[in-house]
């Protein structure tokens, strides 16, 4: 699947609010529950076959982020591809349009940590990016482009 950040929250397909039935329906996938931590109430949906975790509100049940793994990509601002890529080449095109990012032991960090890109094994020679999470729970949405 492909999926593009959109800034503003009501012109994407995944939004903050919707309800666990309506992103089920969406992605029409089976579905695996899982909590995160032993602290958590309620379950992540582990969509497994289109390698997607929807997160909710732990007050609410309603959507609040989704986990995009590999082979899914995720368009970001200037047409940047944040999954399926090498750190380095990420980081050279991320650093060639001027975009603003935050770079620690996790991975890299965009609009003060609403989108996080996972790079485990970052202090390894050829690290790639794993995932990406989109916290939804403030602004944004992700469209989706491609099924």
């Amino acid at each position: 699947m492909i999926f593009e950040y959109m800034e503003n929250k009501d012109k994407g397909t995944l939004k903050a609010g919707m309800s666990r039935e309506d992103v089920r329906i969406l992605f029409k996938s089976k579905i695996y529950e899982f909590k995160k931590t032993p602290l958590c109430e309620l379950t992540t949906d582990a969509f497994y076959d289109i390698y997607i975790h929807a997160h909710y509100d732990q007050k609410t049940n309603k959507l609040e982020g989704i986990e995009i793994y590999q082979p899914n990509h995720l368009i970001y601002k200037n047409d940047v591809v944040l999954l399926e890529r090498d750190l380095k080449v990420l980081l050279t095109e991320l650093d060639n349009k001027k975009m603003l990012y935050e770079l620690d032991c996790y991975g890299i960090n965009f609009e003060k940590g609403k989108i996080g890109v996972y790079v485990p094994h970052i202090d390894e020679s050829c690290p790639e990016c794993a995932s990406v999470y989109v916290d939804l729970s403030t602004d944004g949405s992700l469209l989706i482009k491609k099924n």
